[in-house]
């Protein structure tokens, strides 16, 4: 039994757990196989887990100016429910990739409150959108809009592939976003994410073991590595799981380097001056 502080990284951004285990580097007690229904509470937790691991593939493999893709259909070729829609996507991305086996991409279907069923799809910058276009209207004849991606408001990655569960973390605190999100997210009511297999796996997450008692009320700025990292104001969240055991949730932003960190990088560069001049080149302004 043990308390757990898990902090993963991705990018410039840090998503912070604190909860409850009974297998924290055990060999004596290996997971059984589930025989009996998730409880609602474990649940939102799942969902909130698996929102978190969307969130930080998009964030660890696409930046700002990558692209953002709305594919829909014109109402003689609609699909008939959201299986046939998800499947329409995913024989879409096996003949792009097929083509352009170096593409990285993540992907949604989507489906609203009224049944409207469309997709969203994330690639790099340096890829040619008009391979997109083009396939995409050869298969379903379908419509697109295009813009290009994000600002760095983390809320914005939540907005697109993420099923709502971190709303109220992503917002930062903004009231006018998060009522954006909720509005956005009622609409939704089916999500299905496909990811590219090239896509590089985000870091994986430090663990360390805590004590129950030494929780803070609220998180605190935080030195990780080279880097500070500020709480995301609005991000904190707690929650029971379903055996009663409390969880805690929030999200970092990373800040700047810390002033060791400064100071390592400025005594490295005044070592390569120095043994550049001492073999006689010429330093490179």
């Amino acid at each position: 039994m043990a308390y757990i502080n898990r902090i993963s990284l991705a990018g410039n951004v840090g998503f912070c757990a604190k909860y409850h285990t009974w297998r924290y580097q055990s060999t004596k007690r290996p997971r059984k196989k589930n025989y009996k229904p998730t409880t609602e509470q474990q649940q939102i937790i799942n969902d909130r887990n698996a929102a978190e691991r969307d969130m930080k593939y998009a964030i660890h493999n696409f930046k700002k100016g990558d692209r953002f893709i709305r594919l829909s259909y014109q109402s003689d070729n609609y699909p008939a429910d959201f299986e046939e829609a998800d499947k329409n996507v995913m024989k879409f991305l096996k003949r792009v990739k097929r083509k352009y086996p170096e593409l990285r991409y993540m992907a949604n279907t989507e489906e609203g409150s009224r049944g409207g069923l469309h997709h969203h799809l994330i690639i790099p910058e340096d890829f040619d959108v008009n391979v997109i276009i083009d396939i995409w209207y050869e298969m379903f004849k379908g419509g697109f809009h295009i813009k290009d991606i994000y600002s760095n408001d983390i809320a914005q990655l939540a907005k697109y592939f993420t099923k709502g569960s971190l709303d109220k973390q992503v917002s930062g605190g903004n009231e006018k976003n998060c009522e954006d999100l909720q509005h956005e997210h009622k609409k939704v009511v089916r999500m299905k994410i496909h990811k590219s297999r090239n896509l590089e796996k985000p870091p994986e997450p430090i663990k360390t073991k805590c004590k129950a008692d030494s929780w803070r009320e609220e998180p605190q700025t935080q030195v990780i590595g080279d880097y500070v990292y500020d709480v995301l104001p609005g991000s904190w969240i707690t929650d029971f799981t379903a055996e009663g055991y409390p969880y805690a949730g929030y999200i970092l932003i990373r800040r700047c380097k810390t002033a060791a960190a400064l100071r390592r990088t400025k005594r490295r560069y005044l070592e390569n001056v120095k043994t550049i001049r001492s073999s006689g080149a010429k330093h490179p302004n």
